[in-house]
């Protein structure tokens, strides 16, 4: 309880400075009934401003627990690992990731060493965590570090991955991070693939090795039109602040059009036929230097943060979508 009122604190000191007595209290008691019996975490109460929504408002946003019904009742349960997990994913969807990786958890030392012969400086990710948590960049310069850093990674099952140069427009926001675009798929009661008309840019922080808008990341995320692949609005961050600019570079959000958007939207439909038992999936694509859209990975269970920044409630369109 004391984590959640942190939580309630940071959103609420972010968005309603000053807020205090029955007000802040009777503020508390709301979101903790849409986070404990609805399943709302309190950040979406507030970056979706269920605070200034009456209960009818409120339920035309898609969040909670029955969103994630209605995801995991779209996603066959027996094709879940192949998002959930990494391993899994990099033996189902390998040749749209294209770049070297090693499945620590999976392989022998000598394998492993091999990798950082290829690669000294790399990325790595526990297999079966998301938001970010745990990802980490190391350098592996000789035989004692890759052994100290082999025994670390099997024992915790994690996932080595070849470093990905971004293109440069996408670097000028922010180069410590791979900035990603964040596209959903959904496949017909035909087997057809779609994208969900709505998607985001994330830009990650300096100093940060990922982007992602939670897992202590702080994260920016910004709509983007899915028809042109053009920045429709301002960035916002877990705690709800705004921004027009990026806040440590300065380059401008808004209006910025992503390179190579047909590949991407190319992609994502391509990874939906894949494995189409998975009806619904939020990708994370990244386009390389030489402006190919790859594939980073896949989520089952798309935050809704990341197309309902526009703070228009999208339940009755998924719903209208996905009954076709």
């Amino acid at each position: 309880m004391s984590k959640w009122i942190d939580r309630f604190r940071r959103m609420a000191d972010s968005r309603l400075p000053g807020l205090r007595g029955p007000h802040r209290f009777a503020l508390l008691l709301d979101s903790w009934f849409e986070d404990a019996v609805l399943g709302v975490p309190v950040e979406d109460y507030f970056n979706f401003e269920f605070h200034l929504r009456n209960r009818r408002g409120r339920r035309t946003f898609a969040t909670g627990n029955r969103l994630w019904r209605l995801y995991d009742s779209l996603n066959d349960r027996d094709c879940w690992e192949k998002a959930d997990f990494k391993q899994k994913m990099w033996d189902t969807y390998h040749s749209l990731m294209k770049r070297d990786h090693v499945c620590v958890g999976a392989v022998d030392y000598e394998e492993f060493r091999a990798f950082t012969v290829r690669h000294p400086r790399f990325f790595i990710k526990p297999a079966d965590k998301n938001s970010g948590i745990g990802c980490r960049i190391l350098t592996c310069g000789s035989d004692s570090e890759a052994k100290d850093a082999y025994f670390q990674l099997h024992a915790e099952n994690y996932v080595a991955e070849e470093l990905v140069r971004q293109c440069a427009e996408l670097e000028e926001f922010n180069a410590s991070t791979l900035n990603t675009l964040r596209v959903i798929s959904y496949v017909d009661k035909k087997g057809t693939p779609h994208l969900f008309p709505y998607g985001a840019l994330r830009l990650g922080r300096a100093g940060k090795v990922a982007d992602n808008f939670g897992g202590g990341n702080d994260g920016l995320c910004c709509p983007v039109d899915i028809q042109c692949g053009c920045v429709a609005g301002y960035a916002c961050d877990c705690r709800g602040y705004h921004y027009t600019e990026h806040p440590d570079s300065g380059k401008r959000i808004i209006g910025f059009q992503i390179p190579a958007w047909d590949k991407v939207c190319a992609l994502a439909k391509q990874a939906a036929q894949i494995c189409p038992k998975l009806r619904m999936v939020g990708w994370d694509i990244a386009i390389t230097e030489s402006y190919e859209a790859i594939l980073i990975e896949g989520n089952r269970r798309p935050a809704p943060a990341s197309y309902q920044l526009d703070l228009v409630g999208k339940w009755q369109l998924l719903q209208d979508m996905l009954s076709e």
